[in-house]
């Protein structure tokens, strides 16, 4: 059999060359490892942090939902809150309302209640149209400067009221009566100066000398010397006396039922029945002949009626005869008319003063 035997020179050779090279194998195989090991770990380092963003953006967008969600629930603590004192203001006024309603129901007197017609379901006809309607013309034509013009003249100076005198015994008070002549004459003294210094002497027309409400008189004028009579010392203001025209109407008249047309129905039922009160009707002409007139008719049916309500006829305190004598030197009437007496004003309970 024959050997192949490497001839020592060779494999000299041979082992010589792998130890020169194996340094370079170790270290190229520790280099791989190492890069292989660096990779991992950046790789590792990457994915924690992608990770740790990922929890980041996750823990983030839960933050911003909860706090999202706080704030949604403050707002709506802070509504309720602030709808809850809206509702206890509104109660709180309420009952004050309630208590001023009973507290003035107490005493007796009338209350009036505001309420929303939306509310109550209340139809309130033409107040659109009385919103969206047109314009009316007010314009006011400038008066003719020669044109004559009802005035009145307040003087200066207290009446008879505004010295406090009480207007319920006023007629019987000689005191109050002797305060009214004197300022009628005052009046007189000054409607004199008024001639003399706005009217260059003509004479004022008075038609009426007022005493008891007000200090002043009733005038007819130029409507150019009212600014010159307002500029008189003693004069406190002049005024213009409103003048009103008859207006037409389609309204159906029946006294029959005329609480419907004037309204008394609706003030009998809020308790103002006119009970204990004397009132007086004034009207410019009365046909005194008619039979809604005529006094015994009147006399008879108040009469059944004083005894329907347990009254007489006197608790209805009517004004008479005698009333009239005791303040007729006072009536313009008298002093118009010189001579006039208390039976010529005086026709029936049902027309108590007449004067023409």
């Amino acid at each position: 059999m024959k050997r192949r035997v490497c001839p020592k020179k060779a494999l000299a050779v041979i082992l010589s060359a792998a130890m020169a090279f194996s340094p370079a194998i170790t270290a190229s195989a520790t280099a791989s490892e190492t890069l292989t090991a660096e990779t991992a770990e950046v790789k590792e380092a990457e994915e924690t942090k992608e990770a740790g963003e990922e929890a980041g953006e996750e823990a983030t967008s839960e933050e911003k939902e909860s706090d999202q969600e706080t704030a949604e629930e403050t707002k709506e603590e802070s509504e309720e809150a602030a709808g809850s004192e809206e509702a206890k203001e509104a109660a709180d006024e309420t009952k004050e309302s309630e208590d001023e309603v009973d507290e003035a129901a107490k005493e007796g007197e009338l209350v009036f209640e505001k309420v929303d017609p939306a509310e109550e379901e209340l139809e309130i006809s033409g107040a659109k149209d009385l919103v969206e309607g047109e314009a009316a013309d007010f314009s006011v034509a400038t008066p003719d400067p020669d044109e004559q013009t009802r005035v009145i003249i307040v003087m200066e100076g207290d009446s008879v009221l505004d010295a406090g005198f009480d207007t319920e015994t006023l007629a019987e008070n000689d005191a109050a009566m002797n305060m009214s002549e004197n300022i009628i004459a005052e009046q007189g003294v000054q409607v004199e100066k008024i001639e003399a210094q706005a009217l260059e002497g003509a004479e004022l027309d008075v038609n009426y000398n007022l005493s008891i409400l007000t200090n002043a008189v009733s005038a007819d004028v130029a409507f150019k010397d009212i600014e010159s009579i307002a500029e008189v010392e003693g004069v406190e203001a002049v005024y213009v006396a409103q003048k009103y025209e008859p207006q037409a109407t389609d309204a159906e008249i029946n006294t029959i039922t005329a609480g419907d047309m004037v309204g008394s129905y609706d003030a009998w039922t809020t308790g103002y029945t006119g009970a204990g009160t004397r009132i007086a009707v004034i009207d410019t002409g009365i046909d005194a002949d008619h039979p809604s007139f005529d006094g015994g008719a009147f006399d008879a049916h108040l009469q059944e009626t004083a005894e329907k309500a347990g009254k007489s006829v006197a608790d209805y305190s009517l004004l008479d005869e005698s009333e009239i004598a005791a303040v007729l030197p006072n009536l313009n009437a008298t002093q118009r008319n010189g001579g006039i007496s208390a039976s010529d004003l005086y026709l029936s309970e049902k027309i108590p003063v007449a004067f023409t």
